[in-house]
């Protein structure tokens, strides 16, 4: 796919309008650092890969890549939010809210962290983000692959691993996370109608291998083919009327846009 480093960097400056030195913390990162969640569809949309996303998120979620067997980089960087004014949430402890809090803007910033090295282990990045061991972090690794990079360390998911971390989201919790099902459909229907699919090959080739990107590929097909219990868009017809998706769009155009995306990865 054709990537703009300058366009993603257009996002960044746009996000710290919010969230007060943002940039320079990205730029001086000394860890990993993985953009996940809705804002990586902003950027996609800044890439002109999909259309402008319907969904407006409140947050960024950033995942800090542990190394080594510890929890000092999640730390450093919490430290570091903190110093620059950002509040912690009493409820969530990996969350940090913007000292400059604005309505219906970006207004807090998810900090996560999952292991990257051998060192490293999941319940270490649980521990360091202070949730139980049901929190998932299932599909990380895979979106850190082929990944595109906005600095040296920050980097945010190609398509295939955005959608597997979706993916395993609403596998965790279908019931409560039908938003990630309806950014699925969104991201995908949007990379076909902008014809992006057709420049995916290079990287599908290079991953393909992986389950999850099988397991994405098959997930696509049967939101496509509605011949599936799992993965059906009944399921989520609801939530993607409610952000402007007509009927045709979600009786037609959306199953025919999966196929053609499952179809062009053979």
């Amino acid at each position: 796919m054709k990537y703009d480093v300058a366009k993603a960097q257009l996002w960044l400056k746009q996000a710290e309008g919010y969230l007060p030195g943002f940039s320079q913390l990205l730029q001086t990162a000394k860890s990993p650092i993985l953009i996940v969640g809705a804002s990586v569809c902003e950027i996609y949309q800044f890439q002109e890969w999909i259309p402008p996303f319907r969904r407006r998120t409140g947050d960024v979620d950033l995942s800090v890549g542990l190394t080594s067997s510890g929890t000092e980089q999640h730390q450093s960087f919490k430290q570091q939010l903190i110093e620059l004014g950002y509040k912690e949430d009493l409820t969530h402890p990996y969350r940090f809210h913007s000292p400059k809090a604005m309505p219906h803007a970006l207004g807090y910033i998810d900090l996560l962290a999952d292991p990257v090295g051998p060192a490293a282990s999941t319940q270490q990045a649980q521990r360091a983000m202070g949730v139980s061991e049901g929190f998932t972090l299932k599909g990380f690794s895979f979106a850190r692959k082929q990944a595109f990079h906005i600095f040296p360390q920050v980097t945010f998911p190609n398509p295939f691993g955005f959608l597997a971390l979706k993916r395993e989201g609403y596998l965790d919790e279908p019931a409560r996370r039908i938003k990630d099902l309806a950014d699925i459909v969104e991201v995908t229907s949007g990379l076909v109608e902008k014809g992006a699919h057709f420049e995916i090959e290079g990287i599908w080739n290079l991953i393909k291998q992986d389950l999850e990107a099988q397991n994405v590929r098959r997930m696509l097909t049967d939101l496509g083919q509605g011949e599936s219990v799992q993965w059906d868009l009944d399921n989520v017809a609801d939530e993607l009327a409610r952000i402007g998706f007509t009927l045709t769009d979600i009786s037609e155009t959306i199953p025919r846009r999966l196929k053609d995306f499952a179809d062009v990865l053979g």
